[in-house]
């Protein structure tokens, strides 16, 4: 598990690619009552999942609830990291710097 902090959606779909990961899973705030979460899941290659891409797969194997044990040498690992700085090296990768102006901006600031 690679722990990327808190972020917006954009910084999932950014990082699943940059990492060449298999998928990723952001814990989102639901629109539900506080008790409840929602989840955001992506693919390798940061595609989305949905219904035809592999959602009810997962449902089908989280319903079957056949999760054989794990053994302590296959078990995989916790680490925090920080993408940050490379998330926004990609985004100023699509203007030029010199041609901003002061701006008023909205910003999500996670």
């Amino acid at each position: 598990v690679l722990d990327i902090g808190m972020s917006g959606t954009e910084e999932i779909y950014f990082a699943t690619f940059h990492l060449g990961v298999d998928g990723g899973i952001e814990v989102t705030a639901s629109h539900n009552p506080m008790d409840y979460n929602g989840m955001k899941l992506v693919r390798e290659g940061a595609r989305p999942i949905s219904g035809d891409t592999g959602l009810r797969d997962v449902q089908r194997l989280a319903e079957a609830g056949d999760f054989p044990p794990v053994n302590d040498a296959a078990r995989g690992s916790y680490r925090q990291i920080s993408l940050r700085d490379a998330y926004i090296d990609h985004l100023l990768a699509y203007i030029s710097v010199n041609n901003l102006t002061p701006l008023k901006l909205v910003v999500n600031s996670g």
